[in-house]
This record gives structure tokens, sequence and C-alpha cells, in this order.
């Protein structure tokens, strides 16, 4: 029985053969009632072209004597301030207008149903002292955490229809809307309309440090909703009362296993406690530094490492709020030549890829957003046009590659 297709905020999807075009000359395929907001601006963007998809311009196809399919690649753009037509948890259609030479020859749909991501609503936690229990409370909205969105699976007889597909007593399993994590992934708890309150207890065993993440099942990457760091944006609101903050220096102390160049140069760096640290990190040949640090276990370096990629091929690092005494490591990745034939250059306006195994490509600027996404087939290669700048491609492999583009 066929579903709506669910997408989220900022989260690309592809889809490969939902859409086929029938055999034929002057094959068009034109897109209708593409959602937009109350200024006229589209909610879909084509992530391979980075346009919106057209609806008056024909996407203009191949001649071919058989049918075929047509791919898209798109994103959903969060909902605009002042929405007041579509709401989180709207159900539309893609509609794809298909002609031949000129004339209508039918039309593909594709229903869909659109979330935004649970946003924070109430953040407070303190820690338990004499005579005070402690607090921890985190409050959050968003229509995936009604629990009319959980999705069965493992069903215990032939589902039939719309309504046996939403009576979760059909199932042995269900997927919840969203979940949240203490441990950063490593456990994962479905969040609830109610939201988080801990017992004076289960405030206790909370680390010093800690974030909540959450994370939508088929979604991209997790995404921060709360902090234990009062200056982060997803900080918890303030005790009442004056909460002195010792000055206190940390040492970062760099082991640094590469022949690249840092930017200031020092062995062991001072920082205030609860401030940033940064550092440049000039590369040698086509390299890809990367930076370790000792806190990984506690506090994953991607969520605690920013890394940007500058204009001038140098590598931009920010640890943030240093808060310990760490030491820091500094590698180089693989570089451009790979042994398994995979091969990522620049040419003059062009990013060239050409991929040794079937896999997918994700494209990223020097500002670390994300370009282009790319289906490759073992063997094939692949030419972008691009403006001039520096690039990152990962592959499936977990491998990423550095070129520019002159």
């Amino acid at each position: 029985m066929p579903t709506r297709l669910r997408i989220y905020e900022n989260c690309p999807v592809h889809i490969d053969t939902a859409f086929y075009v029938p055999a034929g000359l002057g094959r068009e395929v034109i897109f209708k009632d593409m959602p937009k907001d109350h200024e006229g601006k589209h909610y879909f963007v084509n992530k391979e072209t980075g346009k919106v998809f057209p609806e008056f311009e024909p996407i203009k196809l191949d001649d071919s004597t058989e049918p075929t399919p047509f791919s898209m690649t798109f994103e959903h753009y969060p909902l605009s301030a002042g929405e007041t037509v579509l709401k989180d948890g709207y159900e539309g259609a893609i509609v794809a207008e298909i002609k031949i030479n000129g004339t209508v020859v039918g039309t593909d749909t594709i229903e869909y149903q659109y979330f935004e991501h649970p946003k924070p609503v109430t953040f407070e936690y303190w820690k338990a002292a004499p005579k005070d229990p402690g607090r921890f409370l985190l409050k959050w909205s968003g229509e995936l955490l009604d629990p009319d969105y959980r999705v069965g699976y493992d069903p215990k007889r032939r589902i039939k229809s719309e309504s046996a597909a939403h009576d979760l007593s059909n199932f042995r399993q269900y997927t919840a809307g969203a979940y949240y994590s203490f441990d950063n992934g490593a456990t994962w708890i479905e969040a609830t309309p109610d939201g988080v309150e801990l017992t004076t207890a289960e405030i206790q065993e909370l680390p010093d440090e800690f974030n909540v993440l959450m994370r939508l099942p088929y979604g991209c990457e997790s995404f921060l909703i709360a902090s234990s760091d009062p200056d982060s944006p997803y900080g918890p609101r303030r005790r009442p009362g004056p909460m002195p903050r010792p000055d206190i220096v940390r040492q970062i102390t760099m082991d640094n296993q590469t022949g690249a160049v840092l930017e200031p140069l020092k062995q062991i760096y001072d920082v205030n406690s609860g401030n940033d640290f940064e550092l440049t990190v000039r590369p040698t040949g086509n390299n890809i530094p990367v930076l370790e640090t000792s806190r990984n276990h506690r506090i994953p370096d991607s969520v605690g490492v920013v890394q940007e990629v500058r204009p001038d091929g140098s590598y931009h690092f920010t640890i943030r709020k240093v808060k310990e005494n760490l030491t820091v490591t500094l590698k180089y990745t693989v570089g451009n030549a790979e042994v398994d034939g995979t091969r990522v250059w620049g040419e003059a306006g062009t990013l060239c890829i050409a991929s040794a195994t079937t896999g997918r490509a994700n494209v990223y600027n020097a500002l670390g957003r994300l370009c282009r996404t790319l289906n490759l087939s073992a063997g094939e290669t692949r030419r972008l046009p691009l403006p001039v700048g520096v690039y990152i491609v990962t592959m499936g492999n977990g491998r990423a590659y550095k070129a520019a583009v002159n």
C-alpha cells in the first residue's frame, strides 16, 4: 500500500524511479503547483542545480525508444516566518506533467508530508545542592512529537487499508517520530509531547557537561536541542541569583604529526576556561588535516570542533568551550590519489570526480555548505561546472578529497 513520503526541513531527499517518462521524441517534464510562502518564494530547491524547480519552463529530456526514470534530488527549506497557509506537518504532492512532442501524455505524482525539526520551548537545569533538589525540565514543540506519527513495522497481519496502517495494534513494533539522547547517540529514547523532567537522583548522574541530541528516523544527521553550557544558544535558563565563575586557565598540548604550518605556532597553548581555542593549519600538498581532542569520548569532536576550509587552502579549527586541559592531535587523512583508484581534481571551472566504486558523493564548498549530491557508478567520471574555489568531496567509503577549481 503506497504511503506518503516523509520529508524534513533542510534534509536532502533523492528519488530515483518514482517518475517515469514514456518513450518518444521531444520529451519534457514540467512541475506543477510547487509550494511557496506568502511572498511567493519556493520551498523546494533542486540540490543538483541550487535552483528552484521551474513551473513554466519545461525540463527537456533526451529522445528515447524506451521509458526512462526521471530522478530528482531536492530539499525543503524551513517554513518562512509569517507563513499562514502551510503548517508543520502539512501534506502536499509533487506533480510532474509529462509532454511528448508538445502534447501532455500524463502526470506523475509523489505525495509527501513535511515536518519541521522539533524546537526547545523551555529548558531549566541546575545541579542539586544543600536544601535544593536541583532541576531538569526540557519542554519542546513540534508536530512530529505527536504519537499519531508513530509508524508501525513487523505487521501481525496483512495491512489492507490506510486506517489499518495507522493502527499500531496491527504491528509488533513501531518507530517514533523523534528520539533524543543524553549520551551523544549511544542510547536513543522516544521524544514525547510531555518533554523530559528528571528526578534528583537522575540529575546527580548527569556528567558536568552534556548535550541533548535529537534525531528523526530516516532523516539527516542528529541535531542539538539542549546543552548544559549556560553560554550556548541551547543552554538552560539561569537559576535566580548570582552564579560566579572562577577565572581558570586551561592548557592545550599540541601533538603535530604532520608537516603542516600552524598559526600560532606553539606546543602548549593557554586559553581561559570556557573560551574557544582557534588554530589555522596550512597543510602540505593536497593533504587534508584532521584535528582530534582528548575529550572526544565525552564531547564528540563532530560537535565540539568546528572546521572551516578557507579560500587560500588553509584550514581554520575552533575547539568550542575549552573547560579542561586537552591534548590535541593533528593528523592527515588520505589525499586525492587513493589506492582504490578514486580521484578528485580541479580544472578550469570544473570539478572532476572519478569513482572506483559505486556510491554517493557529497560536494562541499570552502564554507562547509553542501553544493551537490551525486550517485556514482564504479568507473564513472563526472565533471561538475562550479565557481572558482576550494571544494571537499566526501565519498560513501568515508574518505574525503580536496581539490581547487580555477
